[in-house]
């Protein structure tokens, strides 16, 4: 697996280093080449961002229908339904 790293890291153009017990060593320091991962994947399709209220105690209905949408299109777990909702409580409604 060292050999394969030091192959990479010469592909790659950083400069293997080689320690005094003769190992080599792919990288000593940090990585001289770091992907753009904007540039990786530019057809990748970005993950949806869903916006949740934060529950107060003040308009029960409406955060219900909100976050049971949430739950729904991201395929929630019955078993985490109540834990994930907590995290969106705040005030008395978290109690």
């Amino acid at each position: 697996m060292t050999k394969q790293l030091v192959g990479i890291a010469a592909s790659l153009g950083g400069a293997p280093s080689s320690s005094q017990e003769g190992e080599t060593n792919a990288y000593r320091d940090k990585a001289k080449w770091k992907p753009d991962l904007e540039d990786a994947f530019p057809l990748a399709p970005r993950p949806t961002q869903v916006e949740l209220l934060i529950f107060t105690g003040m308009d029960p209905k409406k955060w219900l229908a909100s976050i049971q949408d949430f739950f729904e299109f991201y395929q929630t777990e019955d078993h985490h339904l109540v834990t994930m909702a907590s995290f969106l409580m705040e005030g008395t409604a978290k109690r």
